[in-house]
């Protein structure tokens, strides 16, 4: 759902027809353990908004460390003296619907076929656009 942009989240919270709900009654057809969590009669199921937010904020987290872990070391064109990757930097600054400052943050690098790929980490809002905020207090 994620992959495609997909709302977990229907209209109301107690709408059945959320997307997040019709996977895990997919899931628990196939997984004991789920059917089990999600049929027990406790009223406690972690499924709440802010929960549902905490577990997209863990999984952003864990694909940013794999792309940054493959970006190190898929990186071609190292230097001789640290061994360390080349690779460019691209800050795109925009103000959101709120005026808020966001910076879209990409990484552009050459891979072991000698392809250029570019890397979107993500979204970030910022109080101001100068070299020190953005380098040094987000990233």
């Amino acid at each position: 759902m994620w992959h495609q942009g997909l709302a977990l989240r229907g209209h109301r919270d107690e709408d059945n027809t959320a997307n997040l709900n019709c996977l895990f009654k997919l899931i628990e057809k196939f997984n004991t353990s789920v059917q089990n969590y999600i049929t027990a009669d406790n009223k406690l199921k972690y499924l709440t908004p802010q929960s549902q937010n905490e577990i997209l904020k863990i999984f952003a987290h864990d694909l940013q460390r794999h792309l940054i872990t493959r970006i190190k070391s898929e990186s071609v064109g190292r230097t001789r003296a640290e061994e360390q990757p080349i690779y460019s930097i691209i800050l795109d600054e925009t103000s959101d619907i709120n005026r808020k400052e966001q910076v879209s943050f990409c990484i552009r690098f050459c891979n072991a076929h000698m392809e250029s790929e570019e890397v979107f980490l993500g979204f970030h809002t910022t109080i101001r656009t100068n070299a020190d905020t953005l380098l040094v207090e987000h990233f």
